[in-house]
């Protein structure tokens, strides 16, 4: 298939779907019959480069299993999962709902290297039949952590835009264990249709701590310590900020941009 072709194939009963992306980055909500199965598969960044990170992420209704491949394996509806690549890689989706199988495949293209690899083998290696005496290790001691070297770049030097959120999932449903968790720092009584911080900064504080508990992702005030915002990166390659709060303290969960490099 000739690089950034799409190709559908599916049978009139509904059997079968079948759905190939070649040089393509995002998958996004095509639909069988007017409902979306496989309504998102993107990786990003893509391109990449070597050893850097990348999330691949997916959105999938109404399937009773789901299996990405290579690597990954079976996966639930919605989630993301990083990646660290050395060589372009074409990721497959597969859902399967009774009879029916969708799929949908992306190329992640890493700088440098052409062809997308196949599924890794495993080769088993020959054990050899005399034991071989190994010395008693010597403790070593435990290294002191160091502070996060990265340097943010200056304000308004970071190039920022709209683009497609990888981690809106994470940030919207902390968003809302913390309005379950804590019903007392909200008024829901003074605006209609809207709850109202009475206790902003604590807020979005708890916010960035549920964020900070699902590594290799991390969360800080954004916006260079706006704290009515929140920045969220998995690297230093790239961050996203999401608004939490209105002018008027009012709750929304919304993504604002992403921006290169990442602002904190």
């Amino acid at each position: 298939m000739v690089k950034g072709a799409r190709a559908l194939l599916f049978l009139t009963s509904g059997i079968l779907v079948s759905i190939v992306m070649s040089g393509c980055g995002v998958f996004d909500g095509e639909t069988l019959g007017g409902s979306p199965l496989i309504k998102r598969f993107a990786a990003m960044p893509n391109p990449t480069k070597s050893g850097d990170s990348v999330m691949l992420r997916w959105d999938v209704r109404g399937a009773e299993s789901i299996q990405i491949e290579p690597e990954v394996g079976a996966v639930q509806e919605k989630g993301f999962h990083e990646l660290r690549l050395t060589t372009t890689t074409r990721y497959t989706l597969t859902a399967r709902a009774g009879t029916s199988v969708w799929s949908t495949s992306i190329d992640i293209v890493v700088s440098g290297s052409s062809a997308a690899s196949p599924l890794p083998t495993t080769t088993p290696s020959p054990i050899s039949p005399t034991p071989t005496l190994t010395p008693t290790p010597t403790p070593t001691p435990t290294p002191t952590p160091t502070p996060d070297s990265y340097i943010p770049p200056e304000p308004g030097t970071a190039r920022c835009a709209e683009t497609d959120a990888l981690f809106e999932d994470v940030v919207f449903d902390a968003t809302d264990q913390v309005l379950q968790e804590h019903p007392e720092w909200f008024d829901s009584a003074s605006r209609p249709g809207w709850k109202i911080a009475i206790e902003p900064e604590s807020f979005v504080q708890a916010v960035i701590a549920k964020v900070n508990a699902q590594p290799p992702l991390k969360a800080a005030n954004g916006w260079f310590d706006s704290w009515a915002v929140m920045s969220v990166k998995n690297s230093n390659n790239f961050s996203e900020d999401y608004h939490l709060l209105s002018s008027f303290y009012g709750v929304r969960k919304r993504y604002g941009q992403t921006c290169r490099p990442a602002t904190f």
